[in-house]
């Protein structure tokens, strides 16, 4: 990546996105219409107990713990619960719906070439709550030529809203409290205010979270507004020099609203007439950018040289203001001003990068290649004397096949080595971090008085800097059968330094949160990446063939401040081995009897039918020191597959994706064993009883006191899987030659329609985690929908 990514600097660090816009055709004026309509819905759903099972595991549970049975769950009790059964995935989960439609006008002269898109999107949610996306689009696009100078523009605006999700608790997943609701709990009670159900702590003594209650009671509502502008000029000032001028403005204005009512979902889920809140944030968000960019392009005989120099200028502008009301009655109007209690604020910051680069590209009888990069960035986000990094690269290849000395066979046209190092830089900070925060009102005894005072609430590291990453690789390319064959294959290793991560602070530092954020890690990641494509466009038959094969070691270097290791959800990451690797206690069996309860050994609350962990230590006694690591969360190696044939007027495409070799703890399974108040999985069922031994589910017991749902392997899967990502079908309809409709197609489309994986989860592929440390840990993950679409593109 280095030898392209350099030039884009910060923004290069984590890999380069371009994007183009299509220009106008000289000539006449083209229409092209698009629509699609698609379906979305869940196609894997949670084994969990219904009504039956849930009372039979929850009641041995009180039992086990010398509790009563709950009313609710007991036949003998006049508040047993029989007449309902909610199965709350198949309340939750419905066929959503996609519809994109876009009409293009394009066409121009030399002069003034323009192309005009206008586009509308909706995607009503598969989730029964209100969660629909809505958005309206238009890009402008104009070019043109005259003389030496070139010319363009770039407009786009768009304006979407979006209906969010609401989690009860912050960060924690809905997902969770979906799959936990008690099937004794119905999805709607006219008796509670708000119209939907809840659990009661004396009949059912569960604290359930009614998931699509909550969000349909709640008025979450985001709106946003963009518009993208962009106005350049190129001047060619003598043949082969050229200076190119590049403005560019973003805006971003946003405005959210969240109203809360009074309600009542249950035991713990009521929102009382002083808790209802009104919350109410708008501002906007500016970014400008000025590139300034000299060119240079000449060949002479066989030398070939182009050389770039310039600078970015970039400024970001963020502002919000914020209004919170408190206190509403039922049906009270929810704006600010009937609040019973009004608090606002505001916050705005400003960033500015500055960028000088250079390049210089040299190439020989399209045999020899040299390529090499520098840059310098200046950011803002750290201190003045930080805020300046360079960051160069250096690449160079030889085309073996090109040289008069090698003879290859005829079916042997190309064979290619390059290799190169660069480095890139990253700022990935919030802004002003390298500057402490005070608190103002921070009063203290004195002299048993209330003295007003001023104290530092977070801890910062005044001295953070850029990060950086070094990346060498060296690979060979080859080519047969009139290159229709191609063949890479590559070594690389990628070194990322000073990495900028939220170290731990022990809590008697008084820090907010208890952690500094400085460059106190690095990485290494290493592998190999395998590509190859076949493409056969020789007969009435058409098709191609493209595969990808990546491997990935990655090698913890330093961590922290002094080399302590930093734990995370079921992980641990240390010097030596790869990050946020699994670290949980070793299932060894459970105890099936008072003798075997009192050989082993000791396990503080341990009973008969509870888990035995393994002494991995020896010291006689489970403790934190009887953890191990029990395998990599970082994919050890992915692989995509793509496919293409057109035949005639069909055409086919399909993409297949997978990764493996790691390991995923699955949050999800183990919230559903730990066999307490909220719902189970149906393995749970086979929990231990004196008359049910030969199982691997230990007794349910309240409270849980052996600790049987700790971070263990029990709760560790495989993360391998191979999904259908894609599938097409089209078919292009002949038009009559004098007919206004140039071009049709109608096509069929599916996205994540297929997976081939043994995780009892929705989807191994997820993304709820930390990303770093507690990146193998499924903590709630929504189910990626599967889609199927149905489309039609005309040209007028």
């Amino acid at each position: 990546m280095h030898r392209s990514a350099a030039i884009y600097g910060v923004q290069g660090a984590n890999g380069v996105v371009i994007i183009t816009t299509k220009k106008g055709k000289s000539g006449k004026l083209d229409i092209k219409y698009k629509s699609l309509v698609g379906f979305q819905n869940v196609a894997k759903t949670w084994d969990v107990t219904d009504r039956v099972g849930y009372q039979k595991i929850t009641s041995a549970a009180e039992q086990n713990a010398g509790l009563g049975i709950a009313p609710g769950n007991d036949p003998n009790s006049p508040s047993y619960i029989k007449n309902v059964d909610t199965n709350w995935q198949k309340e939750a989960f419905k066929t959503g719906l996609v519809q994109n439609h876009s009409l293009t006008f394009s066409g121009g002269a030399e002069t003034l070439g323009y192309n005009l898109n206008t586009d509308y999107f909706k995607n009503t949610s598969y989730l029964n709550s209100p969660q629909d996306y809505e958005r309206y689009s238009m890009n402008l696009n104009l070019y043109g030529k005259k003389g030496k100078f070139k010319y363009g523009s770039k407009i786009g605006y768009t304006k979407s809203g979006k209906e969010n999700f609401n989690e009860y608790n912050g960060g924690e997943s809905a997902i969770v409290d979906l799959l936990g609701a008690v099937p004794t709990m119905p999805v709607y009670d006219p008796n509670r205010l708000g119209g939907y159900g809840g659990t009661d702590n004396l009949t059912q003594r569960a604290i359930s979270m009614n998931v699509i209650g909550y969000n349909n009671l709640i008025t979450n509502n985001g709106q946003r507004s963009r518009f993208i502008g962009d106005i350049w000029g190129e001047l060619e000032i003598v043949k082969g020099l050229k200076y190119k001028l590049d403005l560019s403005y973003d805006r971003l204005d946003f405005q959210n609203r969240k109203f809360i009512p009074p309600s009542d979902l249950g035991w713990y889920y009521i929102t009382t007439n002083d808790e209802a809140s009104l919350d109410v944030d708008n501002g906007n968000q500016q970014r400008t950018f000025v590139n300034n960019l000299l060119t240079y392009e000449i060949t002479l005989d066989k030398h070939k040289i182009d050389a770039l120099g310039g600078w970015i200028q970039e400024r970001n502008d963020y502002y919000r203001h914020w209004s919170r009301g408190v206190g509403y009655t039922p049906g009270e109007i929810s704006q600010i001003q009937y609040a019973d209690a009004t608090s606002a604020g505001e916050y705005k910051n400003t960033l500015t990068n500055i960028s000088y680069l250079s390049r210089l590209n040299y190439s020989y009888d399209d045999r020899y290649f040299i390529t090499g990069n520098f840059r310098q960035d200046k950011t803002s986000l750290f201190s003045e004397d930080n805020n300046t990094a360079n960051f160069y690269s250096f690449s160079g290849a030889w085309k073996l096949s090109n040289e008069k000395f090698i003879h290859l066979p005829d079916w042997f046209n190309t064979i290619k080595l390059r290799g190169g190092y660069g480095e890139l830089g990253n700022n990935t900070l919030g802004v002003y971090a390298y500057s402490p925060t005070i608190n103002a009102f921070a009063g203290y005894d004195f002299n048993n008085q209330l003295a007003p005072g001023t104290t530092v609430v977070s801890a910062i590291d005044p001295n953070v800097h850029w990060e950086k990453t070094a990346t060498s690789n060296v690979a060979v390319e080859l080519g047969f059968l009139d290159n229709d064959l191609q063949i890479t294959a590559e070594y690389y290793q990628k070194k990322s330094t000073d990495l900028l991560i939220g170290v731990p602070l022990p809590y008697s530092t008084g820090a907010f949160p208890a952690s500094i954020t400085t460059n106190a890690g690095a990485v290494k990641n290493s592998g190999f990446e395998f590509t190859a494509t076949y493409n056969n466009n020789h007969h009435e038959f058409k098709y191609n063939i493209s595969a990808n094969l990546g491997t990935l070691k990655n090698e913890v270097l330093q961590i922290g401040l002094d080399g302590n290791p930093i734990y995370g959800a079921a992980s641990k990451t240390e010097v030596g081995r790869s990050i946020g690797e699994l670290y949980t206690y070793q299932v060894a069996g459970i105890f099936q009897n008072a003798t075997d309860l009192a050989s082993s050994p000791t396990q503080t609350n341990a009973g008969v039918g509870d888990l035995k962990f393994a002494d991995l230590n020896d010291d006689g006694q489970i403790t934190d020191a009887d953890r191990k690591f029990m395998g990599v969360s970082i994919p050890k190696y992915s692989y995509g597959i793509n496919f293409g044939a057109n035949y005639k007027n069909w055409d086919f495409s399909m993409f297949w994706q997978g990764s493996g070799g790691n390991k995923v703890f699955n949050g999800l399974y183990r919230n559903l064993m730990t066999e307490q108040y909220g719902n189970h999985s149906v393995d749970a069922l086979n929990y231990w009883t004196p008359t049910n031994t030969n199982t691997n589910v230990p007794r349910p017991i309240i409270g849980d006191p052996n600790g049987n749902a700790r971070d263990s392997d029990r709760f560790i899967e495989s993360g391998d899987y191979i999904k259908l990502q894609t599938l097409e079908i089209g078919y292009s309809i002949p038009m009559p030659k004098d007919l206004f409709i140039q071009r049709a197609k109608v096509y069929v489309n599916g996205q994540n329609l297929w997976i081939i994986s043994k995780y009892r989860g929705y989807d191994p592929d997820f993304n709820y985690n930390d990303g770093l440390f507690s990146r193998g840990y499924d903590a709630g993950s929504f189910p990626n929908p599967r889609t199927i679409s149905l489309g039609v593109e005309v040209t007028f």
